[in-house]
C-alpha cells in the first residue's frame, strides 16, 4: 500500500478545538514509518487573582509531536503475523506557563485470529515521560490499554477497549 494522510478538525465547546495531521509511510525494507502531529486549544479563559476578581485572560494548550515505526513480524514461528511499534513524543502543555518532555509509546497487534474475524492488541503509553514546568516535574500519565475487535460480518465489528491508567488517573 501507499502513504497515507489522516487530517482531523474538531470545534469543542465556546472557542476550545482540536486539531491531528499523520502521516504513515510504508518502507521498502518492511515496516512503516508514522508523524503526528496533535494541537488541543482550550479557547480563552478568564484569569482571576485570589479574591476571583478577573485581572484578564489566557489561553491553555496542548501540544504533541510524534513520530514512530511499526513492522509485522513474519517467518518467526509462534511470532510471524505479529505487528510491533514504538513512538517517541515531544510533549508541550501551556497553562500559564509551558512545560515541556518526552515519552515512548510501545505497542503490539495480534495476526488475525478465529479465520480472521478477531484482533487483539496492547500498548503502553508515556513510558518515561515527566513534564517540566520551571522547575517542578511531573510524570506523564502512564497507561496500559488492551483491545480487541471481532468481525460478525462484512458491516458488523465489535470492539472493546480497556484502559487501565498508573495510580488510578
Amino acid at each position: 500500500k501507499g502513504p497515507t494522510v489522516g487530517l482531523t478538525h474538531a470545534p469543542y465547546l465556546d472557542s476550545s478545538y482540536f486539531e491531528h495531521l499523520g502521516y504513515a509511510q510504508p518502507l521498502k525494507g518492511g515496516g512503516t514509518l508514522g508523524v503526528g502531529l496533535q494541537y488541543f486549544s482550550g479557547g480563552s479563559q478568564p484569569e482571576t487573582d485570589t479574591t476571583g476578581t478577573q485581572v484578564g485572560s489566557f489561553k491553555p494548550s496542548d501540544l504533541a509531536i510524534t513520530a514512530g515505526y511499526g513492522y509485522r513480524v513474519s517467518g518467526a514461528g509462534l511470532l510471524d503475523g505479529i505487528s510491533v511499534g514504538i513512538a517517541a513524543k515531544y510533549v508541550q502543555s501551556k497553562i500559564l506557563a509551558t512545560a515541556k518532555g518526552g515519552a515512548v509509546d510501545i505497542g503490539v497487534l495480534s495476526p488475525e485470529l478465529r479465520d480472521g474475524k478477531l484482533r487483539l492488541g496492547l500498548s503502553v503509553t508515556n513510558l518515561g515521560g515527566k513534564l517540566k514546568f520551571e522547575t517542578e516535574k511531573e510524570n506523564l500519565p502512564l497507561a496500559l490499554r488492551l483491545g480487541g475487535a471481532y468481525r460478525f460480518s462484512e458491516r458488523w465489528l465489535a470492539a472493546l477497549d480497556i484502559g487501565l491508567p498508573k495510580d488510578n488517573r
